[in-house]
């Protein structure tokens, strides 16, 4: 149970990082061209592939199993969410295929080799997005000014009926 005393020295982020279930971080320049959950779930499928990895329990295929279920359980998404984001995923090149194998039906992923050439890519894509988002915010601003100099006039007007 966390004390008043201290939830006034913490910071709103931390609340968040104090989880037990650990976090899954999720960059702002790549959420910028993929989407929230297909960044959210990019970062957790290399996670669990480094965690296979360092285990050296991928199986003969370099593949991992990763169940609907549990990735919702992780991830928040569900399996539709899911289904879209790893549909966008393979798009993209980060994932090879998906297969399914077994009874019950088991999951099992194929992550690229080139995940850190398609990310640099990303990051060129990123820096785009950015410059044209922040110059379609100066039209909007410049749109808004000149609106609020036309009302201006007609608010005096206005006040003084």
């Amino acid at each position: 149970m966390v004390k008043n005393t201290e939830i006034k020295n913490t910071t709103l982020k931390d609340l968040f990082m104090d989880d037990k279930g650990g976090f899954i971080p999720v960059t702002r320049k790549f959420s910028r061209v993929l989407g929230f959950n297909c960044t959210g779930l990019l970062e957790e499928l290399c996670d669990r592939y480094d965690f296979y990895k360092a285990q050296d329990e991928l199986n003969e295929y370099g593949e991992f199993f990763y169940t609907v279920p549990s990735m919702e359980i992780n991830t928040g998404l569900t399996k539709r969410e899911q289904i879209t984001a790893i549909k966008k995923l393979r798009e993209y090149g980060f994932i090879e295929y998906t297969t399914t194998r077994s009874m019950p039906r088991i999951r099992y992923f194929k992550m690229s080799n080139s995940i850190p050439k398609i990310l640099k890519h990303l990051c060129a894509q990123a820096e785009s997005k950015r410059k044209e988002i922040q110059e379609q915010n100066i039209k909007d601003k410049t749109k808004l000014n000149k609106t609020k100099s036309v009302l201006k006039p007609l608010d005096n007007a206005v006040g003084t009926m």
